[in-house]
Order: C-alpha cells, then sequence, then structure tokens
C-alpha cells in the first residue's frame, strides 16, 4: 500500500489525500483513504491480514457528481467473472480485472484520470 501511496504522492493532479483510517497490526492492515483530484475523488479500502492471506480492497473512482467512473474490487459476488473474486465496475458492467495489486489498480487509475475519464 505504501507504494502506492507514493504513486499518488507524485501525481500532480492529486489536490489532496485524506487517510481517515489507517490501522496496523502484527498480522492486519487496514485503510480508508480519500483522494482528491481536479474532477474525480477516488475512495480506497484496503484490509489485508498477512497471517491468513486474506485481503479485500475497492478502489472507487467517481467524478465530482459522485457518478461511478470505475470501480475495482474482490468481493466475490460475481461467480461468472473468470478473474473471480477480482473484477471491475464500468458502469452497470462487470468485467474480468488483472490489475489486483494496490500499485496496478493506482496506475490504471492515474492514467484513466490522465486521459480524461473512460469515454461512454
Amino acid at each position: 500500500m505504501l507504494k502506492a501511496l507514493k504513486l499518488l504522492l507524485e501525481c500532480e493532479n492529486v489536490l489532496e489525500i485524506r487517510i481517515l483510517e489507517w490501522k496496523q497490526t502484527e498480522c492486519v492492515f487496514y485503510a480508508k483513504i480519500e483522494v482528491h483530484f481536479n474532477e474525480y475523488i477516488l475512495h480506497i479500502r484496503e484490509y489485508e491480514n498477512t497471517c491468513t492471506s486474506d485481503r479485500k480492497y475497492s478502489y472507487h473512482l467517481q467524478n465530482a457528481e459522485g457518478n461511478l467512473i470505475i470501480r475495482f474490487d474482490n468481493a466475490p459476488h460475481y461467480k461468472n467473472v473468470e478473474t473471480l473474486p477480482h473484477h471491475i465496475h464500468m458502469g452497470e458492467e462487470i468485467q474480468p480485472s488483472s490489475e489486483i495489486t494496490p500499485e496496478d489498480i493506482i496506475e490504471k487509475i492515474l492514467k484513466i484520470i490522465e486521459s480524461g475519464g473512460l469515454k461512454t
């Protein structure tokens, strides 16, 4: 997660990073972060338990009006996605996701923002 935060800190499009929660123990890490851009807000939730190899995440990018642009998450509710549990929400559409590390997800989101968002 620290590498992903470093990518955000180095991005000139980031206006503000708000760390809403940050908890760390010997085995468990949890972060809830809000990242503000000119026209977008990125909501990050990242949970990892290294003792049990459990990880849950959600990276939700929305525009200033609150409309979903894209969300990466690993909630196991789309059984037909080939990358189960990892998937992407783009509007009502669900797609497989090869981006599963925090760094890969942040890099993909930054590319979307730098290109002016997803074309619908």
